[in-house]
């Protein structure tokens, strides 16, 4: 079947997308590109059959068959994907965020409107996670999904940990690459994983999960030495997003931030821009995908596949998606805790205040390693008790500025 597109949005995904639409897949034709600049920024090697504009209405009013979104925000994003929805259009959107906080006012106007609203590339870039939650292990009741969703920090703390970086230089280098924008405070304090997480609560786990009611843990804290005192102790550091449901289902655990994760798991062996997903079924296990999490052509496939996913006539999961209930966000249960600190005499006070929260001690870090840093692993803790620890630190140091560093283990 043959496709007329209008593509929003001209940057580094929506000019992949383009391209890999005009080399490789004649059946899907690029009729508008809707940018800021419109006509100004016309590419040479676009056709000039192409119509360009700043807004979407002369492609709307054209009746093209896909509305393609690739330019990011919520705003103008929302408005202009629910005026595609009204005017009959499917819709192919790359915008975790826009999902994440009005998946379900969009998804029930696409369901109403008999139409696709599709979102691949709204999560880990060319992996196709979306497809395989919704479809692949249809068959199965998905209790817990979980990921390395944010390809910035995932390159940021691999190559802490590879290279010996500290996290400023490890980000420089990001930068660098192209793997992490001017600003990446969604990236580093976890937003932008956030996002991503509550897009896959929705597909996988069946329940709308409000993004600000996850919390977030930022990796800023993390320096070279932690990354060091964890290798020593047979661990790597990680952001993980994971999202689980509760035994009786009413409610589900949620949480973004840095972790220890086993060496020589899945998890410590995805390293630089990729991203890891892995998908815990009542019947089938865990069933994991890899790839590459970032980047113009990774995400470039992902909406392309879901325009040949319409155009073959695949399914549209629009009205399930829609009818996801709110899910209340509980804590989870207790799990060991990585702790460090760099204030003096470090241990001696961490374990005193450790043990007067009730913070089991189970090993010291550090005193073998070379680092000007100090660290203990403890046994379960529920994570209000860590975070106490943490705000009464300064004072119990004895050192106003002594930040103390926290991370759960990971399993």
């Amino acid at each position: 079947m043959t496709l007329r597109l209008a593509l929003a949005g001209f940057g580094t995904v929506g000019s992949a997308v383009a391209q890999l639409i005009l080399t490789r897949h004649p059946d899907l034709q690029l009729a508008h590109v809707v940018t800021r600049g419109g006509a100004a920024s016309r590419a040479p090697w676009v056709p000039g059959t192409v119509t360009w504009s700043d807004t979407p209405d002369v492609a709307l009013a054209d009746r093209v068959d896909v509305f393609v979104e690739v330019m990011g925000g919520i705003d103008p994003a929302r408005a202009w994907v629910r005026a595609a929805l009204e005017t009959g259009c499917h819709v192919v959107t790359a915008n975790k965020q826009l999902i994440a906080h009005h998946g379900t006012e969009l998804f029930a106007e696409a369901a109403a409107r008999r139409r696709t609203l599709a979102c691949e590339a709204a999560v880990a870039g060319g992996v196709p996670i979306v497809r395989a939650l919704s479809e692949g292990i249809a068959g199965d009741a998905v209790l817990r999904v979980a990921g390395i969703l944010n390809g910035t920090c995932n390159y940021i703390l691999s190559r802490m940990e590879a290279a010996g970086l500290d996290l400023p230089a490890a980000l420089a280098e990001a930068q660098t690459r192209g793997f992490a924008e001017a600003d990446p405070a969604a990236d580093l304090d976890g937003d932008d994983a956030r996002a991503k997480l509550c897009v896959l609560a929705r597909v996988a786990l069946n329940r709308h999960v409000a993004p600000e009611a996850v919390p977030c843990r930022s990796i800023r804290g993390l320096g070279a030495a932690d990354l060091q005192l964890a290798r020593a102790a047979g661990y790597g550091i990680r952001q993980i997003a994971a999202c689980a449901l509760t035994e009786t289902g009413d409610a589900v655990t949620a949480v973004v931030g840095p972790a220890l994760v086993t060496l020589g798991s899945s998890w410590a062996g995805t390293v630089l821009n990729h991203n890891l997903v892995v998908a815990t079924g009542a019947v089938g296990g865990d069933t994991g995908y890899f790839g590459a999490g970032a980047g113009g052509g990774p995400t470039s496939v992902a909406v392309v596949s879901d325009l040949r996913a319409i155009a073959d006539g695949g399914p549209s999961h629009a009205a399930r998606w829609a009818a996801a209930p709110a899910a209340t966000v509980v804590p989870g249960a207790p799990v060991p805790w990585y702790l460090r600190t760099s204030a003096p005499a470090g241990l001696r006070d961490l374990g005193e205040v450790g043990r007067g929260a009730g913070i089991p001690i189970v090993r010291s870090l550090g005193e073998d390693v070379g680092v000007d840093a100090r660290a203990v692993l403890t046994g379960p803790v529920d994570t209000e008790t860590i975070e106490r620890a943490m705000a009464a630190w300064p004072a119990s140091s004895g050192v106003a500025d002594a930040r103390l560093v926290a991370m759960p283990v990971w399993s």
